[in-house]
């Protein structure tokens, strides 16, 4: 499908936290504890906590989460986060670092078919906790110097995840790298921000537990891509990351949160019909987004080449 114009020049970054999957209840019962003599027990601690102030509305505890998720799914919080931890100096650090490189200029087949094997064998002889923590944090900051990369570094993320040998090693620093650069999405340039909603709606698509989506994520890409749109006029590059990013996880969206979706597309269509400056290609690939979701996120091949033509029609005649 030919791309409007605009693509590629933006390049952005960032990304949303996590917590890791509280353990499963159902451990090994327990011993019951003896009774102890009451006159030499400790003060109640419900009396203690008696001579405490409540808490006001406004106020919450030091790290309650904001919201939870079912407790098969990570957790997103959007409290302070703890600085990053920098990259390590061991020779394990090295060893990955050389390994990604030259990532960007590898081609896509050779990313997916090469490097999950490697990085499994690298894992297997030194300290594996300590390479993924590096290679999470050196794929993401790739990423999210270049939009385009960003597709492919979720991919190969998602490669790593699926692995039974990676998969616990990967999945705390993973989603704690994309929720460190989710909460410095603010400070982005545009460039930047584009990779990040490009590496958070792709791996969004890809990554799943027990055969389903990070629900979690899901607020999170719909705040990115509702951010892309917000302004009275949605610039060109706008329009095509936020038409590429819906229609590859509109879907997705849909199924984890209908209500987000229906948000979304009201701003769709008050954008076709308010914004005048709009180019002619973007209005065109918005309305495709309308129809897509009317069919289903399913259109057939003969609608969507339609779509296709008209907006290398539209670029063509110089808009």
């Amino acid at each position: 499908m030919a791309a409007p114009a605009g693509r590629g020049r933006g390049r952005g970054r960032g990304i949303l936290g996590f917590n890791q999957v509280p353990s499963r209840p159902g451990g090994i019962p327990t011993q019951p504890t003896p009774v102890k003599d009451a006159s030499n027990a400790p003060p109640n601690k419900m009396s203690q906590q008696k001579d405490q102030k409540p808490l006001s509305p406004t106020q919450k505890k030091p790290d309650q989460k904001l919201f939870s998720s079912n407790r098969n799914q990570p957790t997103i919080t959007n409290g302070q986060s703890k600085p990053s931890t920098p990259l390590s100096n061991s020779p394990n650090s090295a060893d990955i670092s050389k390994l990604l490189e030259k990532v960007e200029s590898m081609k896509k087949s050779e990313i997916l078919s090469q490097l999950p094997s490697k990085i499994a064998e690298l894992c297997k002889n030194n300290n594996g906790a300590s390479i993924m923590n590096d290679f999470t944090k050196i794929i993401c900051g790739k990423a999210i110097k270049d939009p385009e990369f960003a597709t492919v570094a979720a991919q190969l993320c998602n490669a790593c995840w699926i692995r039974e040998q990676l998969n616990p090693l990967l999945r705390s620093p993973l989603l704690s790298a994309i929720q460190a650069e989710y909460k410095k999405r603010k400070e982005l340039n545009r460039e930047q921000f584009y990779g990040l909603t490009v590496l958070l709606c792709e791996l969004y698509n890809v990554l799943k537990v027990q055969h389903q989506p990070l629900k979690p994520l899901n607020n999170p890409v719909c705040d990115l891509l509702k951010d892309l749109v917000k302004e009275d006029h949605v610039s060109e590059d706008d329009a095509f990351y936020f038409f590429q990013e819906m229609e590859r996880v509109g879907r997705v969206i849909e199924s984890d949160n209908r209500s987000n979706m229906d948000d979304i597309m009201t701003r769709v269509r008050e954008i076709c019909i308010s914004d005048d400056r709009m180019l002619p290609s973007s209005k065109c690939r918005f309305v495709q987004l309308v129809e897509l979701r009317a069919a289903n996120w399913q259109l057939s091949q003969d609608t969507t080449a339609f779509y296709d033509d008209l907006s290398q029609d539209l670029m063509a005649k110089g808009q």
